[in-house]
């Protein structure tokens, strides 16, 4: 048994007091003493969360820059017994743990249980700006006195100050088998993560991985695979497996699995919009995970006790037992039962692998130039295999969906198959009518036919205005190619011409000609296209500062090309804007920076695109 443990340092906001640092000194002396390790331990700093397995001298470098995680209060990773008489423990009953979660555990107080963050077999290379440290010749010894920090280093970050030694990162992976089992305590533990789950510490060093999404909010591109696979992990590693709906998981953990993607990924789209969308998603892997528990510990045991003794490294006893008392339950038994005989019935395989109907037809039109047309080619489609054939257990389906698709194209006089019914479709009329509200065949398993029916309606209506605003310039592109036809066959016919006597004794000087003739034609052309260009969609306005002074002058534009500047997505309420005149050079511009990273419109003194506010327009 430990002795009584000092942890109202943890409590202290200001890392640089006396009170803090002294607290730190006492923690590394209990890690190194009560620990498995004297060398290497969890890092249980605000940022690493002990999700990192460290040297101690990292351990206590990030523990003195980076602040302690106030919500580990058992030091179970670093040698406290969960019947140690801590300061923090608590003796609350076991029923009440799920209020424990929802109370505010930022506070961090005496008496709030809250879980420990730990990964199985976290893999981070040091390459990846992880923080350094002099560490050679460390002995025990020199962990007993504060370190002595210097800033300034290349890198941004903190380093010690040891000159005589080389500058090295050690990391090792995190042993699950370090984990103490709290038997006793009535908080929550987070569940181990997938092997191959990394920190979110070594992440956000790493540029974040731009994801697409459509209008129905599903993801496409190459990375929508990658982002189900990590949702998957983060699920796994943040929320308890007690709970036995997913809509009975408290919001901090949903929360705690949002704001972990969010360190990783980026969006075409503002953020809170995505998230209601892409968190449908969350609870399947939630039931994929305790699928796998079930599958592995409790399906061939035959009572409680023995899958209670099996409890894996890394849970907290308590939360073991709920889980396996709610998987024991007669109700659950009879839903796993009905479950087991509706996947009977599903005898149609697809071949999409992991790869989403949504996903498959955007990279074959990316890819391949192939546009699917309605959900009965999308829904055969994702049952070809790759060499053209159809699989065997979907070919009777396939054959009629093609045959009712084929038969609404001759009644449409050959148009598109596409509609927005998706009730009288021939999907619905092979398969029938969708029965779940939040499943839709050939289109997500994710989104509601309500929510299909608008963002077939939004890509519509944002298809015609783009025609709209591409029609002018389609036209001013077909006057300009027939304009230079007829310039090419006054050309051709000139030189086809025999030379007259006087052209024969005359001097031409052909250079002299060219230079003389070709900028008039040239600068008479750009200007027909200036004016006709600058005239389909686009505003002449002055830009303006907050204080409503102008400071730059130019032209907006709309339609696709108004769509994306610099390399993102222009919001609502922003416009993108050519600067033609520059008034005030030293006046900052929106989210900077922009262009060529300027923060300042001296970066568009020769012109250039730029993001404005459209609130900050004036049109002139």
């Amino acid at each position: 048994m430990t002795p009584i443990i000092e942890k109202d340092w943890m409590d202290e906001t200001d890392i640089f007091s006396k009170v803090y640092r002294d607290g730190v000194k006492y923690f590394i002396q209990f890690a190194t003493t009560y620990g498995s390790s004297n060398k290497t331990c969890a890092c249980p700093c605000a940022r690493c969360r002990n999700k990192k397995n460290l040297r101690i001298a990292v351990v206590r470098q990030h523990l003195l820059e980076k602040g302690i995680d106030k919500s580990y209060r058992i030091w179970a990773l670093h040698g406290e017994k969960s019947t140690s008489d801590s300061s923090d423990y608590s003796g609350e009953d076991p029923s009440q743990e799920e209020n424990h979660h929802e109370q505010n555990t930022e506070d961090a107080g005496p008496g709030m249980e809250s879980f420990i963050d730990a990964a199985i077999v976290v893999h981070e290379g040091g390459a990846d700006g992880a923080v350094h440290i002099d560490d050679t010749n460390l002995t025990r010894a020199t962990y007993e006195e504060p370190f002595e920090v210097c800033e300034g280093g290349a890198d941004g970050d903190v380093h010690i100050d040891d000159t005589n030694q080389t500058r090295t990162t050690y990391e090792e992976p995190f042993n699950p088998d370090r984990m103490e089992t709290d038997q006793n305590s009535t908080g929550l533990s987070e569940i181990p993560a997938s092997p191959i789950l990394q920190t979110n510490a070594s992440i956000s060093r790493n540029p974040k991985v731009f994801i697409t999404v459509d209008v129905a909010g599903r993801p496409v591109g190459e990375h929508a695979e990658k982002l189900s696979t990590r949702i998957g992990e983060l699920v796994r590693h943040h929320c308890p497996i007690n709970y036995t709906d997913w809509r009975l998981v408290p919001e901090t953990f949903k929360d705690d699995v949002w704001n972990a993607l969010l360190m990783e990924y980026e969006f075409n789209a503002p953020s809170q919009y995505v998230r209601p969308y892409l968190e449908k998603s969350f609870p399947a892997k939630y039931r994929r995970y305790k699928y796998d528990l079930r599958k592995q510990y409790i399906k061939d045991a035959t009572n409680q006790e023995e899958v209670v003794a099996k409890c894996p490294s890394g849970f907290k006893l308590d939360v073991w037992k709920a889980f396996v008392a709610n998987e024991f339950e007669e109700v659950a038994k009879e839903k796993r039962a009905k479950n087991v005989e509706n996947i009977k019935k599903s005898t149609i395989r697809h071949t999409l692998g992991r790869r989403s109907y949504v996903n498959k037809c955007y990279i074959l039109e990316k890819e391949e130039g192939i546009v699917l047309d309605g959900r009965p080619d999308v829904w055969m489609k994702g049952h070809e295999k790759s060499d053209g054939t159809v699989h065997p257990s979907a070919v009777e389906k396939y054959e009629q969906l093609k045959a009712a698709n084929e038969k609404r194209k001759r009644l449409n006089g050959g148009g598109s198959g596409k509609q927005l019914s998706f009730d009288s479709d021939a999907v619905a009329e092979v398969f029938g009518p969708d029965g779940s509200r939040a499943h839709l065949r050939a289109y997500s398993s994710c989104v509601s036919k309500k929510r299909a029916v608008q963002a077939c309606l939004a890509t519509s209506i944002m298809e015609s205005e783009v025609s709209k605003c591409d029609a002018p310039i389609a036209a001013m592109v077909a006057n300009l190619s027939s304009r230079v036809e007829g310039l090419v066959k006054i050309v051709a016919e000139i030189l086809s011409r025999p030379p007259t006597a006087q052209e024969t004794t005359s001097t031409f000087d052909a250079e002299a000609t060219a230079q003389e003739t070709t900028p008039t034609i040239a600068a008479e052309v750009r200007d027909n296209v200036n004016r006709s260009y600058r005239g389909v969609g686009k505003q002449n306005v002055n830009l303006l500062n907050r204080e409503g002074k102008t400071v730059a002058t130019g032209y907006t534009v709309i339609g696709k090309e108004g769509e994306m500047c610099n390399g993102r997505r222009v919001q609502p309420g922003e416009k993108k804007v050519m600067i033609e005149t520059v008034v005030d050079v030293s006046a900052p511009v929106p989210d900077p920076p922009q262009g060529d990273h300027h923060y300042t419109l001296a970066g568009f003194v020769e012109g250039g695109w730029v993001i404005w506010f459209g609130s900050r327009l004036q049109p002139r």
